[in-house]
């Protein structure tokens, strides 16, 4: 259904928070999953091998079920192409070298190599560079039911 906009200010009265926020164009506290680099935690096999090791970017994402695309975006060469957007599902981020900003609506993150984001495709948002940044590239992964 698709309700009228006095129907959506009654609703967003009625729980307390804005238009902006009911309709999803700047993400309320917790909506947006963040893991530095420096956070992050590596597992080794039980056996204590040096062989392989594992590097735990998000835990619990689960994705069973759901659709994936992924791909490697470069923000820098890419920029006169970017645009806000927004999609269903869920977009999985992880900066794999350089720097770059994420437009949540109002709200600018900036994200360096190792930094991992996953959040509702429902926001708008848009990657961009960072201007003192030559050099930037992030694996984008969307997650659709």
């Amino acid at each position: 259904k698709l309700p009228s906009m006095g129907a959506m200010l009654r609703l967003a009265t009625a729980l307390n928070i804005s238009l902006g926020d009911l309709m999803g164009g700047t993400p309320v506290a917790g909506e947006v999953a963040i893991a530095r680099a420096e956070q992050r935690s590596r597992l080794r096999l039980s056996d204590g091998s040096e062989g392989l090791r594992y590097e735990v970017l998000l835990r619990e994402a689960a994705c069973a079920g759901h659709s994936v695309t992924a791909y490697v975006l470069d923000p820098v060469k890419d920029a006169e192409s970017i645009s806000p957007t927004s999609h269903a599902g869920f977009e999985f981020l992880y900066v794999l070298e350089g720097e770059l900003q994420v437009v949540f609506g109002s709200t600018v993150e900036t994200f360096g190599a190792g930094d991992v984001a996953l959040f509702p495709g429902y926001l708008k948002h848009m990657l961009r560079p960072v201007a003192t940044c030559p050099r930037a590239r992030a694996l984008i992964v969307i997650i659709t039911p």
